[in-house]
C-alpha cells in the first residue's frame, strides 16, 4: 500500500531520527497485524523496539504490548507471549539467574 512505501520512506531517510523511525517501524507493524501477517507484524515490532531510545518508556511498553499480540495472533495462544514478557523481565537466565540451569528462556523474538 502507500501508506507502507511512505512509512519505509520515513525508515531509509531518516536513520537517525529515532523516535520518527519507531513511529513508523510501529504503523508498519500495525498495518501488518491488522491484515493477519503477523509474522511481518512481529518483525517491525521487534525493529521498533531495537530503535526506540530507552528513555522512551511509554512507546516501549506499547511496543512491547503490540509483540505480544502479535504473538497471540501468531499462535491462537497466549504461551509464547507470556515466554516473551518472562524473557524481558528475566533475560536468559530465567527465574533463578543462574545460567544452565532448567529455567533458562530463549528469546522469542530471535526467529524475527
Amino acid at each position: 500500500t502507500q501508506a507502507k512505501v511512505e512509512l519505509q520512506k520515513v525508515i531509509d531517510n531518516y536513520p537517525l531520527e529515532k523516535k520518527q523511525r519507531t513511529e513508523a517501524l510501529i504503523e508498519l507493524g500495525n498495518i501488518s497485524l491488522s491484515v493477519g501477517a503477523n509474522k511481518e507484524a512481529i518483525s517491525y515490532y521487534k525493529k521498533a523496539y531495537q530503535a526506540c531510545p530507552t528513555s522512551d518508556s511509554n512507546t516501549m511498553s506499547q511496543i512491547i504490548d503490540k509483540i505480544c499480540d502479535g504473538f497471540r495472533g501468531l499462535d491462537n495462544s497466549v504461551a509464547r507471549a507470556n515466554q516473551f514478557i518472562k524473557y524481558q523481565k528475566y533475560g536468559p537466565a530465567g527465574e533463578d539467574g543462574l545460567i544452565d540451569t532448567k529455567d533458562d528462556l530463549q528469546d522469542p523474538l530471535a526467529k524475527f
